[in-house]
């Protein structure tokens, strides 16, 4: 079961089997929260992840864009310290 399963079914069944989702209820456990609360979190933590990563793919292609442009070692250091710089806002 997904945790967007769990969500959609916790107002039909708000006790949730921690036998039907047994990595969730490991991991709520481990947190002392409930199911559906990890459940919350690993949402929202995917949503987070889906739109960073689309961030810093875009700035890594640029980047690999820029390097093979590039005509010196000079210029392609710049460039990945650059890259390393803004990843390390992140």
């Amino acid at each position: 079961m997904s945790a967007f399963a769990i969500i959609c079914s916790r107002s039909a069944k708000p006790d949730i089997s921690p036998g039907l989702v047994p990595h969730f209820a490991a991991e709520a456990a481990s947190f002392g929260i409930s199911i559906f609360d990890q459940a919350v979190i690993v949402l929202t933590s995917a949503n987070y992840w889906r739109s960073l990563s689309s961030g810093i793919e875009a700035q890594r292609l640029l980047v690999k864009a820029n390097i093979r442009t590039a005509s010196t070692p000079t210029q392609i250091d710049s460039l990945v310290a650059g890259y390393q710089a803004d990843m390390g806002v992140l």
